[in-house]
């Protein structure tokens, strides 16, 4: 399967506030501190705050743009 978010971008003009590295460092991230023992519902909440920052910042530099 292969996604593709082509219809979304030309429809709503919607882009993704991570680039697939940094997504991809998250999970990482992720998986690393709940296998050290970390709380996953804490670090999930943490990491979904800091996606609506970034969210709220690419839909102001669509606006600017």
């Amino acid at each position: 399967m292969k996604l593709d978010c082509a219809k979304a971008r030309d429809e709503l003009g919607w882009r993704p506030a991570y680039q697939l590295d940094s997504a991809l460092a998250r999970i990482v991230e992720w998986h690393r501190e709940v296998a050290d023992g970390g709380d996953a519902r804490a670090i999930s909440l943490a990491q979904l705050d800091d996606y609506r920052i970034e969210f709220k910042r690419a839909l102001s530099q669509k606006g600017a743009a």
